[in-house]
């Protein structure tokens, strides 16, 4: 990998491309593309380096095929950076972006969602839906993530008797009358994760809440919880501030949301249902 070429002003990996042997990249004068790619000259009119850099919603030129588009919809929502680690991983794992010719693991989508997971988690999943908490199956399935999730990660670290109390039939019963707010992620028509996005606490703040976010054991690292995250946030797009808790030594939770952008507001509470500290963070939109 060239990383130093970087990507293009599609989106498209000039550092891996099968051409770079003799292509310096797309953003130099070298390109054999410069005269008709319609991205490059528009991005030039705009003073621009990337597409993603935009913010139009475009469909034209490259980002008309799934694979650039998909690219450069992942580079807006995590940064240049964070593409090239995944790219640099996946290469290393096996994953290749030029196999014959132009083409590679990264062409045979139909749906960019699909290919965004692909280059975050480097697998290719079954078909990954984020919709509201509906069907009674869906409400079954969302109380027995909520079971387990609690179950693997808080024994040891919450009051036991709590544990204890909560039961997949508690759980499902709390699914039944807790569904406002709840979005469910789905692979192959299965629920393997949730997040409940809501409005703020104190009707007089315009601070929105994240009151859960869960997926499955077996389903983590995948990206799913990014996803949620992404559709929690866009449901509470009104609000400037979304705020949320977590445990206070779950660090993993902790370095999610610190990734994310949620921010440590060094503020923390005493859940004596839990017998548990719970910190403060908060996503700030303009920031």
């Amino acid at each position: 990998m060239k990383r130093e070429l970087g990507t293009g002003r599609c989106g498209l990996a000039c550092c891996l491309c099968s051409e770079n042997d003799h292509c310096a990249g797309c953003r130099s004068d070298d390109c054999p593309d410069r005269e008709w790619c319609f991205n490059r000259k528009c991005s030039i009119e705009k003073g621009i380096d990337h597409c993603y850099e935009c913010n139009e919603e475009c469909r034209e030129g490259m980002l008309s095929k799934i694979k650039p588009l998909g690219f450069t919809i992942y580079a807006a929502r995590y940064g240049e950076k964070e593409l090239l680690d995944r790219l640099e991983e996946n290469e290393k794992a096996g994953i290749v972006y030029h196999r014959d010719g132009i083409n590679g693991d990264y062409d045979d989508f139909d749906d960019v969602e699909d290919l965004i997971d692909f280059i975050r988690t480097g697998k290719r999943n079954g078909r990954m839906e984020i919709k509201p908490l509906e069907t009674e199956k869906e409400i079954k399935e969302k109380a027995y993530v909520h079971w387990k999730t609690w179950h693997d990660t808080y024994t040891g670290h919450l009051n036991q008797d709590y544990l204890d109390r909560l039961t997949l039939e508690r759980c499902e019963d709390l699914a039944a009358r807790w569904t406002k707010g709840m979005l469910v992620a789905k692979i192959d028509d299965k629920v393997v994760g949730f997040i409940g996005a809501g409005e703020p606490y104190d009707e007089s703040s315009d601070t929105a809440e994240i009151f859960a976010l869960y997926v499955l054991p077996e389903f983590q690292r995948m990206g799913i919880g990014t996803r949620l995250m992404d559709y929690g946030l866009e449901r509470l797009k009104k609000y400037p501030s979304i705020g949320l808790w977590v445990l206070h030594d779950n660090q993993k939770a902790i370095d999610f949301y610190d990734r994310y952008g949620f921010e440590d507001m060094k503020e923390d509470r005493y859940d004596p249902a839990i017998d548990a500290k719970e910190i403060r963070m908060i996503y700030h939109r303009n920031r």
